[in-house]
């Protein structure tokens, strides 16, 4: 189940949208058919906080481009290689400004 919340400073915090999806699919997939339906009702948000689930470069991009969508999150772990060995660059070593 992935819930869509208003999150103003204010209350009512209204859910608004609802999408149910078999347990295998990956939240990342959710993004796009999300952002959709929020623009067909006109309740687009100017910024959608999502988990690290739904996070990735392609979203982050496609969010901001196709609808305007400023896309906020913690990125995934590093599960790399590079991160678990002295050697070649992981991800602590970038930074995004």
């Amino acid at each position: 189940m992935h819930l869509t919340e208003v999150c103003n400073e204010e209350p009512p915090h209204l859910i608004t949208h609802v999408a149910m999806t078999p347990a295998p699919t990956a939240d990342e997939i959710m993004v796009k058919p999300i952002h959709e339906a929020l623009k067909k009702d006109h309740l687009l948000p100017s910024q959608h906080i999502l988990n690290s689930g739904y996070i990735t470069s392609q979203t982050l991009a496609r969010s901001q481009k196709e609808y305007s969508v400023e896309v906020i999150g913690p990125t995934r772990a590093d599960q790399k290689w590079q991160a678990s060995t002295s050697q070649g660059f992981d991800t602590s070593h970038f930074v995004i400004y």
